[in-house]
């Protein structure tokens, strides 16, 4: 072992291999070898005459001690160690580097004692130049401090000023940001735990030198270090100490007047930062001057940022004055603080024409927002003179700007809490604030309108209790008036809505005895008229229904009435706003448990509906309509996704029971004989044909709950299914057929009864394609196997492969080629995670992995005319896929992609150009070396006139190029700029406006590096 240990020592030294020192450590650790054995080997070393081999020796302790675990070492070697490396600092400069990294493991030590780290310290502070040292060196050295700082803190509290004096001669000029990092840390650490003493302005000097911070970082830096992480380390610094007000307060307000916006935004957020931690006391006498500063840049700057930054010193700046202890003397108190900023700022109230008005109530929210006590002075200073202003303007701008400030307050007094004892300040004027909203109300500016109905919202919520239920009834029938007129702008009545719904959900009562049925009177009378004003017509009534009604109470007053005038054949004109409020309201409601009964009884309405009326020609025809069928279909489907297994196999049952028996004329002896007058007796769509109304409702039935219930007729179900899908039906029907099939083979549980379905299946769309295949087979084929994709069945390369032939048909192929978008693209009404369809994890990335190389070859191999069938189908499996799965094939993906584009065919065109509008933000390392073939095609297509599409799409790539990196760009920006100067004469007005956008992104892209 001494052998081994003496090459490994021998080759360290010599530098023929640096990994002795991991090897040496684990002998260590195993207890193989002692330090006296190591030390007895690096004897000569230690003391050789030549400086860089003691210098390796060094470095070879040190590196051990980095390998070996913590406490491997007893308190003596420490000592040791310590005692020996300190020597070691007093040596040539050149063996500072790894004396100090060794002392950086031993600090860390857990047997250091106090005497070693006060060693440390003091040989450190007394023999290392930190300023001559390399970068890395100094780092090793604040990372020292830091290990001492962050877990022996209490025994550099006993070294006191020494410790102090020491780091600010150590920090002194450091310049590097990844340094900076953590020496700011370990200020803030000293700062906070460690008393300063007389050292209290050589501290804030060696910190604040670098306020404010002015750093760039470099794109390409590997340390990350970010201009933020050095702003937040100073100001954690500057506000650690109340000792350093006396310092700070006039270095911010001399920054205050600096001509750079980020200067001024870093001294706003420090005083909002340190006004806390300095005090009341501290801030006296700079209350004044910071708040005029504040003041101007509010009323001048112009600019968001700055503006944000002083509110949020004002806030800051108020609430630690509200900290102060209350004296006689009137100005250093929160009281005379405030009045001093309410003198100057009412003037400005006074004139709601001019912005400053604006800017004024800003300043006052933000004082306000400080604490209670200032809410309640500003609050009551204000509120009489807005409302009075608002009363004497005539003009619609200055009222907007009143109702927007008032509007700020009442939001401003909802941060606090409030009790009978001290009441909301805002409360106090209720009454004026009533009106003044009602007035707006009646006001012909929308603008206004709006601002008065939000305001109305937020003073209802604050006074809930201190109204009574005349003054809330009122407001509800001022709601209903505004809502009902035919003149009301959208925005308007949609914030009614919002208001009047906030109402009746704090006010049930009011929903049931003057809401509902002043709306369903409406309904009832369409010709309805209000003197001196136009009502709104019943859809919009129903619009109205639809966005008022949250909560079980009013679920279920709206879809009583609703329900009946589903049943009454004189509201069919109305079907379609019908069955769309019924869609809405299963949106909106259908998540809170309390409302799906009343929910599902609506479904058991829609199902007696179907099973009684769809044998009149009448009923149907109104049934039938696409419109109503989809809103039907989407009342069903929201609420079946939140349904139990009981309720789900309880509607399953009940539409397949209906559906399937035979109905006769016994099972109707309660309907009216003359309705049915002439009619089949037999009501049995499913032994029959593929009837539209029937599949469309038990589609959301099938599709969107947890499981499928085992029903005597669900193997027949499945069978009628997957025959209507191959008959001819028309588009919607289909469509929803299919949809239906593919949700219960997604849902199926794997076994016998699933697999003979799939056969059956292929069979039969095998037999079809092969003879007589229409655009209808290759639909059904591509929502079955998009069923199968989506739980990853073991089907799935059958069905796939029989799409993969299709792609090389020229009749089918365009078609199959398009089912690969239907294959992998998330629908929104089924094979969703909402309705519990069986998804299984990243299955788009694994189709592609799996299913690419066949794409290309099967492009390779494939004729001229059926070539862009194979692009399209490529095109679409890219669409959505993450940069992580792209980028390793991009190799084998783009020539293809280029390919793409020289297709004539729009669709494979509008897809390409969107793949690579995806990939320029998802992988512009790639597409930069690509630039040079990708360039001439896009400015090409920027002219190709069939299409107004592809040229903006195309636009639409060239403008999406200018986030790449300038260098690759440059090349190419005057061949660009002048190709697109014919396209901004294109005759459509969109490409113009495109042309113009992409032609100033390519002249600018450069002009900020300039």
């Amino acid at each position: 072992m001494a052998a081994s240990m003496a090459s490994y020592v021998e080759n360290f030294i010599s530098g023929f291999d640096d990994s002795a020192a991991k090897l040496i450590a684990k002998h260590l650790a195993a207890k193989d070898v002692s330090w006296t054995e190591i030390i007895e080997d690096l004897g000569q070393y230690l003391t050789s005459p030549t400086t860089s081999t003691r210098a390796r020796a060094t470095r070879l302790i040190a590196d051990i001690l980095h390998y070996i675990p913590n406490d491997l070492l007893t308190e003596k070697e420490v000592n040791l160690l310590i005692t020996y490396i300190c020597e070691k600092l007093k040596d040539h400069h050149s063996l500072q580097p790894p004396a100090l990294y060794g002392l950086l493991a031993l600090c860390k030590a857990p047997h250091l004692s106090s005497e070693d780290l006060s060693m440390v310290c003091h040989q450190i502070f007394t023999e290392v130049n930190c300023q001559s040292l390399a970068q890395g060196d100094r780092r090793i050295v604040f990372n020292l401090f830091y290990a001492l700082l962050t877990t022996r803190l209490k025994d550099v509290q006993k070294l006191g000023g020494d410790f102090i004096i020491g780091f600010i001669q150590m920090m002194d000029s450091e310049k590097d940001p990844r340094n900076l990092v953590i020496s700011f840390a370990c200020a803030q650490i000293i700062i906070r735990n460690i008393p300063l003493g007389a050292f209290k302005e050589e501290m804030f000097e060696v910190v604040s030198c670098y306020f404010p911070i002015d750093f760039s970082p470099s794109q390409t830096d590997p340390s990350g270090i970010k201009k933020e992480d050095l702003i937040l380390g100073l100001r954690a610094c500057l506000a650690a100490s109340p000792l350093f007000a006396e310092y700070c307060l006039p270095l911010l307000m001399e920054k205050l007047t600096s001509e750079l916006k980020s200067a001024k935004i870093d001294a706003l957020e420090t005083l909002a930062a340190c006004a806390k931690t300095y005090g009341a006391n501290n801030l006296y006498e700079f209350q004044s001057a910071f708040f005029s500063s504040i003041k101007k840049e509010v009323f001048l700057s112009g600019d968001p940022a700055v503006e944000t930054a002083a509110l949020s010193a004002l806030t800051s700046l108020v609430t630690a004055i509200a900290t102060g202890v209350t004296t006689s003397n009137k100005r250093h108190s929160l009281e005379g603080f405030v009045d001093e900023i309410l003198q100057e700022c009412k003037n400005h109230l006074l004139q709601p024409e001019l912005m400053l008005m604006l800017s004024t109530g800003r300043l006052l929210q933000s004082v306000a927002m400080a604490t209670s006590q200032s809410c309640d002075q500003v609050v009551r200073a204000v509120m009489p003179l807005l409302v009075d202003t608002f009363n004497k303007q005539t003009q619609s701008t200055p009222k907007h700007n009143v109702v927007l400030v008032v509007n700020g307050f009442i939001g401003v007094t909802q941060c606090f809490t409030y009790s009978d004892n001290n009441p909301n300040p805002i409360l106090t004027y209720k009454a004026q604030l009533v009106d003044m909203y009602k007035k707006s109300l009646g006001e012909d500016t929308s603008s206004i309108q709006v601002l008065g109905l939000r305001g109305l919202d937020k003073l209802l919520v604050l006074g809930a209790q201190q109204f009574s239920p005349d003054e809330v009834s009122d407001v509800a029938q001022l709601l209903l008036d505004t809502i009902t007129q035919v003149a009301c702008e959208d925005s308007v009545r949609c914030e009614c809505t919002d208001v009047l719904r906030n109402v009746m959900c704090t006010n049930p009562s009011l929903a049931e005895n003057t809401v509902y049925p002043t709306l369903f009177k409406l309904l009832h009378n369409e010709n309805m008229e209000v003197p001196g004003q136009e009502c709104l017509d019943r859809p919009g009534v129903l619009e109205v229904i639809a966005g008022i009604t949250k909560g079980s109470h009013c679920l279920q007053l709206a879809t009583k009435e609703i329900y009946k005038l589903l049943n009454n054949e004189t509201f069919h004109s109305l079907y379609p706003s019908v069955t769309k409020c019924l869609a809405r309201l299963s949106s909106s409601c259908s998540s809170d448990p309390a409302c799906l009964g009343s929910l599902t009884g609506g479904v058991k309405v829609i199902h007696n509906l179907v099973v009684s009326r769809c044998r009149v020609e009448a009923w149907y025809r109104v049934l039938s309509d696409v419109e109503v069928l989809s809103n039907l279909a989407e009342f069903i489907r929201h609420q079946a996704a939140h349904w139990d297994h009981s309720v789900s196999s309880e509607m399953q049952s009940l539409f397949m029971e209906s559906f399937f028996r035979n109905v006769s004329s016994n099972d109707n002896q309660d309907d009216d004989l003359d309705v049915f007058k002439g009619q089949p007796h037999n009501f049995c769509p499913l032994k029959a044909s593929c009837d539209t109304v029937f599949v469309s409702l038990l589609t959301p039935v099938l599709a969107s709950g947890t499981k499928q219930c085992d029903h005597v007729h669900f193997p027949e179900l499945t069978a009628r299914l997957a025959g209507f899908m191959l008959e001819p039906l028309d588009p919607a029907p289909h469509l929803t057929v299919c949809k239906c099939l593919a949700a219960i083979i997604n849902k199926e549980p794997l076994g016998k009864t699933l697999d003979e379905l799939l056969t059956s299946i292929k069979d039969k769309l095998t037999s079809v394609l092969e003879l007589q295949g229409q655009g209808h087979h290759v639909s059904a084929l591509s929502w079955v196997t998009k069923a199968l994709v989506l739980r990853g069945h073991s089907f799935v390369k059958d069905f796939v492969n029989m799409m993969f032939n299709l792609l090389g048909s020229s009749d089918l192929g365009h078609s199959a080629a398009a089912g690969f978008c239907t294959l992998l693209t998330d629908q929104s009404d089924v094979l969703t995670s909402e309705m519990h369809a069986n998804i299984r994890i990243m299955y788009r990335q694994r189709f592609f992995v799996e299913y690419l190389s066949s794409i290309v070859s099967g492009y390779q191999a494939s004729g001229p005319e059926t070539k862009q069938n194979w692009l399209l189908a490529l095109s679409y499996l890219m669409q959505g896929l993450d940069k992580h799965v792209l980028i390793p094939e991009l190799n084998k993906i783009y020539p293809l992609l280029v390919q793409s584009l020289l297709q004539d065919d729009l669709d494979l065109q509008l897809v390409t150009m969107e793949t690579l509008s995806d990939l320029i933000c998802s992988a512009p390392e790639v597409i930069s070396k690509q630039i040079d073939s990708l360039i001439p095609k896009l400015l090409k297509m920027t002219t190709y006139k069939p299409s107004m599409k592809v040229r903006i799409s195309a636009l639409k790539c060239l403008a999406g190029l200018c986030s790449l990196p300038i260098p690759v760009l440059v090349p190419y920006k005057a061949q660009v700029v002048r190709a697109l100067v014919p396209v901004l004469g294109d005759r459509k007005r969109l490409v113009r406006a495109q042309a113009v956008t992409a032609r100033q992104e390519w002249i600018m892209f450069d002009a900020e590096d300039k």
